[in-house]
């Protein structure tokens, strides 16, 4: 093989290969289109007679003779590659009109390759050395025989070629009698050939055997095919048959598609729609009239399209089906989310015709995604918040750990390796009791949540303390599945709470010795003081005026300071009393104490020729006793601190939130703003005994009443305009 001409059939084979991938077109035209241009120039050093230097431009031929033009390949060879590299240009090219010139052309390439192959077989070299097919080489021949076969099924669907290659009948009995054209007569004129080289028969008989077997294996040839179409008309007869039968099962199949729930449309290759089923009206709001005929680009939003892009391309790429979830647009304009199925719809040749669309509303389910996630989310959120705050665990319904949180493990000081798989007994502090245990687990296996404080011990051994809430979570058969328990840390609050046990112990027993203190004030001091006072007023009435002056004086102090004493004693056993001896809080109205406390100072009042006013007082809780106690020393102050004027008091009340704001305003002496905290301590005074009478003892007394009751006293004034003291009592009050 010439060199030339093998660089020829490498050039014809890669426009063959660019081609067959319709990728690389223009590559394909290009080699196709170099392979002529050689092959032409080849043809035409014969015509002129004249060598144009391309024979030997390459590679240089020494085993041809110099008047068989050396490297040049033979006409037959160039004219074949000149129709060949023609086919594969029109081919290429993939317009319609060119396709059977084209195959034509190949065909004819073809031919000439089996003229020289038909010679080498049949040993005549009168064949393959035809015309202008001199000295065409064998495998050049078969070389050619390929490349024109391959050129013809590379178009194996359009042009003439697609007659053969045809499912119909016609293109079965073609690619059966192909065949049996092509190799017999090959077969039939081996053998014939041969028989006379032998001397078997004269070289005349050869056309008429030739003729007569020709004829009998054509004829069986062609019963046989006749028996083959026969046997295919009985099938085509059942398959009409079973047609007419599909018939009714395709009206089933539009019954089933029209009243389906999923909205389904098909398209055309070019995406027209041509069907429109009921449930796609419902669904988009249009109708079957509005929509056949138009694009599915009617119905997706313009951001929407990126959507469906994917898939639709892979479907036109060839593959058979896809899925994707998309919004569409409703007829009246809103949204909505729909889940589709798109399948390709073939013919019957399995060619793409067109597409299927099936189409789900899935908006509520989006919105219920959407919710479980917003939902999940807040999930997470309070568990973060939890485990940020809390002490978290987790068990099974036999109370292994599944889960604790990093709170669990710092306070237990166990790692969460340590503490899943065992039970809360390795924190058991021995503090709580077997029946506490009992109770707790009783409670919570009924379903039921269990609050309670529990002493657990840590891994270094120390104790702590937390408050725990054990949450049941029931299953379907109303049994508990896990227990989820959430505590806090209270070490701290309890060990407050035990100081202030202790301290109220104390505080108890500091109670108790003061009522102790006040029953000897009561009875074990007063008796004496008595018995010297009854002496001191028998001085007094016996003697005075009958003895000295300076007897007299001595007597007047001793029954003065007695009954100070007295007075003394009587005021301090007051104040002890006011938390230990007070009456049970009651629903009462302030307007009965005062009323009390005004007919005690009755005597007073009057001799001062005082005035006391009052606005409408409210109903609290109170102690009625200490109330009047209160008020009556109050008003007593107000009067004995008296100026120059005729004393007036006024009682007033306002309500404030919840508590009750009562006011006694005087018109006496006033007091100076250092003084106002002072004046509610006890055995505090700003007067002298000459000027004014007392203990000292009376506002201490009053702040520890108002105390009780759950409220606060103070006072405001400015000196010579007189005074206010306030104190406030709640709709209940809570004792201090």
């Amino acid at each position: 093989m010439k060199f030339n001409t093998a660089l020829c059939f490498i050039l014809s084979a890669g426009a063959l290969f660019g081609m067959a991938l319709g990728r690389w077109k223009k590559a394909a035209i290009v080699l196709a289109g170099l392979g002529f241009a050689l092959a032409s120039a080849s043809l035409m050093q014969y015509w002129i007679g004249h060598s144009l230097g391309i024979d030997e431009f390459v590679v240089h031929d020494r085993h041809t003779p110099l008047a068989e033009d050396p490297g040049r390949m033979s006409p037959g060879t160039a004219l074949s590659f000149i129709l060949i590299d023609t086919a594969l240009i029109l081919l290429v090219t993939g317009k319609s009109k060119l396709v059977v010139p084209g195959q034509a052309l190949a065909m004819g390439s073809l031919f000439g390759g089996m003229i020289g192959l038909t010679g080498y077989i049949l040993a005549a070299s009168s064949l393959y050395k035809f015309f202008w097919f001199s000295s065409m080489a064998v495998h050049t021949s078969l070389l050619f025989v390929m490349l024109g076969v391959a050129t013809l099924l590379a178009s194996w669907d359009k042009g003439f070629v697609a007659t053969v290659t045809s499912k119909k009948m016609g293109g079965r009995l073609a690619r059966r009698l192909i065949p049996v054209a092509v190799v017999l007569p090959i077969i039939v004129g081996w053998l014939l050939l041969a028989g006379a080289r032998a001397g078997y028969y004269d070289p005349v008989m050869i056309v008429d055997l030739f003729a007569i077997i020709t004829i009998i294996t054509f004829g069986v040839s062609i019963w046989l095919q006749a028996a083959s179409l026969n046997r295919a008309h009985t099938d085509l007869m059942e398959q009409n048959r079973l047609l007419a039968k599909a018939g009714n099962t395709d009206a089933l199949l539009a019954a089933i598609v029209e009243s389906s729930d999923a909205a389904i449309v098909s398209e055309s290759a070019d995406g027209t729609i041509t069907s429109w089923n009921a449930a796609a009206e419902r669904m988009y709001g249009y109708t079957a009239q509005e929509m056949i005929g138009q694009t599915m680009a009617r119905l997706i939003p313009h951001d929407a399209f990126a959507d469906e892009a994917d898939v639709i391309q892979n479907i036109r790429r060839g593959a058979r089906n896809g899925h994707f979830e998309a919004k569409r647009q409703h007829k009246d304009g809103s949204l909505l989310d729909v889940s589709v199925m798109v399948s390709s719809v073939l013919d019957d040749r399995g060619k793409r015709i067109g597409i299927s669309r099936i189409a789900r509303n899935i908006s509520e389910q989006k919105r219920m995604e959407e919710d479980l996630q917003e939902s999940l989310r807040e999930i997470q959120n309070l568990k973060a918040a939890l485990d940020e705050h809390a002490i978290v665990a987790i068990t099974d319904p036999k109370g292994k750990i599944t889960y604790v949180n990093d709170k669990f493990c710092a306070i237990s000081q166990y790692a969460r390796e340590e503490l899943i798989g065992q039970d809360h007994r390795m924190l058991n502090s021995a503090f709580h009791s077997k029946d506490f245990m009992r109770e707790l687990w009783a409670t919570i296996t009924q379903g039921k949540i269990w609050h309670g404080k529990i002493r657990n011990r840590a891994k270094d051994g120390h104790f702590y303390w937390v408050d725990t809430t054990i949450v049941p979570f029931m299953g379907a058969d109303g049994r508990p599945q896990k227990y989820v328990a959430v505590r806090s840390d209270i070490t701290e609050s309890m060990q407050v709470a035990e100081t202030l046990a202790r301290q109220a112990a104390r505080l108890a027993r500091s109670n108790k010795d003061l009522e102790q203190f006040a029953y000897i004030a009561s009875h074990d001091l007063q008796e004496p003081l008595r018995a010297v006072s009854g002496c001191a007023q028998l001085l007094k009435k016996r003697y005075e005026g009958k003895l000295d002056a300076k007897a007299d004086e001595f007597i007047h102090h001793t029954v003065e300071g007695a009954e100070r004493m007295q007075r003394l004693i009587r005021d301090l056993l007051a104040f002890s009393r006011v938390g230990t001896r007070g009456e049970e809080m009651q629903k009462i109205n302030l307007e009965q104490p005062l009323k009390t406390a005004m007919e005690n100072l009755a005597v007073l009042i009057k001799e001062c020729d005082a005035t006391i006013t009052c606005d409408p007082l409210p109903e609290i809780h109170g102690d009625s006793g200490q109330l009047t106690m209160l008020m009556q020393n109050l008003i007593g102050n107000a009067i004995k601190f008296r100026g120059e004027r005729r004393p007036e008091v006024h009682i007033g009340a306002v309500k404030e939130g919840d508590a009750w704001t009562v006011s006694v305003r005087d018109n006496g002496i006033g007091i100076e703003a250092d003084y106002f905290e002072r004046i509610f301590i006890i055995f505090q005074r700003l007067h002298t005994r000459d000027e004014y009478s007392g203990t000292g003892i009376g506002l201490a007394l009053c702040k520890r009443i108002v105390e009780r009751h759950g409220g606060n006293i103070w006072v405001e004034s400015t000196p010579g305009q007189g005074s206010v003291f306030s104190f406030t009592l709640r709709d209940d009050a809570q004792s201090s």
